[in-house]
């Protein structure tokens, strides 16, 4: 056997964080090792059951990856229980080579539910113990020009083991972030991973999420957005549930300086794109032979797009005749009012940032439209971070000189049927 070296936690590095505090700390352990012999699907199944048992009394959870007679394995636990497991693996016989790509302390498991789960090819044993890694012909290719690895595929047919020098542990990271989480959870893998309830499994996918909104290459955020808007139900509840949370997670960020107003506009508009695409493959709505006629608007100098993008569409989605526009300047937005006939206007802030600095301007803009309106009882409902605090926002919006506002985006067509009740004039 080679000789390998104790497991020393280094540095932490980013994790997702699922939001429960362990009992004791936690640390992870990545490595590769070589089978003496080759596998067959009998020895997989006794191998991992195995690992399940003195995975299950070590509190160790983590996936085994077999591919072309090598090992990868993701080892994560309390530090004394990674001890004991990682002890009865340098001493098994039936591999050798093997290699410590990286251990560190974390803050949270990746596999809290998964005493230990294997990533294999072709089916077969796979099949039965439950696929841990997807991984895309695209990162394959990627990960072979890099001198990366390959972990096990479901859906591709096998490709050579590359070598994974511990230069390279970068590279495995953003592998796992970027391609193992979020196929795990846009195909359905992690659905019981929140045992504390479903708001908690909403917040471990929006931690996958984020950084993929954020990086250069979008292909894995869009993915995943497909396969959460998929699950959704409806389109207001992909609004309040995804699209929104998702945007104050992005304005936390910026808080926190973790990210710059760009990186927040950035991941704003990828969400945009991928609802605009969902939205495409809905079935259009019944019209109704008296729709109220509704203008859906950002105020000027509100660069956050999303949610009027969001209103706009809900509003359509539910029979009205929505008008989407976003005005330069405060000119053009009463020019709007003032041309063509509204029942009522929306106005969206970003459902990113609450920053209360904007409510005398907005409250200028809308004295400004009902004003120039040609309807002399135009109903103006508001909708915002700033306007989510549902302690708050009634204030907000009675200063600002709205009827109404919106908590969430699933209350935009109750909040226009409330303010509209009178008959047009």
């Amino acid at each position: 056997m080679s000789q390998v070296p104790p497991l020393v936690p280094r540095s932490t590095p980013r994790r997702v964080s699922l939001g429960w505090a362990e009992p004791t700390p936690l640390c992870t352990m990545f490595y590769r090792s070589r089978a003496v012999v080759p596998f067959d699907d009998a020895a997989l199944q006794a191998l991992v059951q195995a690992a399940q048992e003195g995975n299950r009394e070590a509190d160790v959870t983590g996936l085994l990856v077999y591919a072309d007679g090598h090992f990868l394995q993701w080892l994560e636990g309390p530090a004394d229980g990674l001890v004991q497991v990682w002890d009865k693996i340098r001493s098994d016989q039936r591999h050798t080579d093997i290699q410590v790509l990286g251990d560190a302390s974390t803050e949270a498991r990746f596999f809290p539910d998964w005493a230990m789960r294997l990533g294999s090819v072709g089916g077969g044993i796979a099949d039965g113990l439950g696929h841990a890694v997807l991984v895309t012909a695209q990162t394959l290719a990627k990960l072979r020009g890099q001198g990366g690895v390959m972990l096990g595929v479901a859906d591709e047919p096998m490709q050579p083991w590359h070598r994974l020098a511990e230069s390279d542990q970068a590279l495995v990271q953003r592998l796992i972030d970027t391609e193992v989480i979020p196929q795990l959870v846009s195909r359905g893998h992690l659905a019981g991973v929140a045992p504390v309830g479903p708001q908690l499994d909403m917040d471990f996918r929006l931690d996958v999420l984020l950084p993929l909104l954020l990086g250069s290459d979008p292909a894995a955020a869009f993915s995943l957005l497909d396969g959460l808007m998929a699950q959704a139900g409806s389109l207001s509840a992909l609004c309040t549930n995804l699209l929104e949370p998702a945007a104050r997670r992005l304005g936390d960020l910026w808080a926190d300086d973790a990210c710059s107003d760009f990186d927040v506009t950035l991941g704003l508009c990828r969400l945009q794109q991928a609802f605009r695409q969902h939205c495409r493959s809905l079935p259009p709505p019944e019209r109704q032979s008296q729709v109220r006629k509704v203008l859906v608007a950002t105020p000027p100098g509100e660069p956050h797009l999303l949610g009027t993008v969001v209103n706009t569409q809900l509003l359509w989605q539910a029979g009205w005749d929505a008008q989407c526009a976003f005005p330069p300047d405060a000119q053009t937005l009463r020019s709007l009012v003032a041309c063509t006939w509204f029942d009522a206007v929306s106005l969206t802030l970003s459902p990113a940032f609450a920053h209360p600095q904007q409510l005398p301007q907005l409250a200028d803009t809308i004295a400004a439209l009902r004003a120039a309106s040609l309807n002399q009882a135009l109903a103006v409902v508001v909708q915002g971070r700033l306007f989510n605090d549902a302690h708050s926002a009634a204030h907000a919006a009675a200063r600002v000189g709205a009827d109404a506002f919106n908590l969430a985006a699933d209350q935009i067509v109750p909040a226009m049927q409330r303010v509209l009740v009178r008959p047009r004039a």
